[in-house]
C-alpha cells in the first residue's frame, strides 16, 4: 500500500483495459524492415502501426535467423 491506496495490478490500470491480440507479421512488413533500417526504429514502427517494442522483438528474431546482418 502507498499513502492508503492498494497499489493496482498492471492488469487493473486503463492503459491495459483494452484487450490485445497480436498481429502476425506479414512479408511485405518483413520486406519494409529490412531496406528501410537506416530510418530508424521508431520511425517503421510508425509506418507500420506497430510498437516499437514490437519492431526491435522482430529484428532480434529475423537477427537471429540470419534474416538481418549483424550490426
Amino acid at each position: 500500500m502507498i499513502d492508503g491506496k492498494k497499489k493496482r495490478s498492471a492488469f487493473e490500470t486503463e492503459r491495459y483495459s483494452v484487450e490485445f491480440t497480436a498481429k502476425r507479421w506479414t512479408k511485405e512488413e518483413e520486406k519494409f524492415l529490412r531496406e528501410n533500417l537506416e530510418i530508424g526504429v521508431t520511425r517503421i514502427a510508425e509506418k507500420l502501426g506497430r510498437s516499437y517494442r514490437s519492431v526491435m522483438s522482430k529484428m532480434w528474431h529475423m537477427k537471429k535467423k540470419g534474416a538481418l546482418k549483424n550490426g
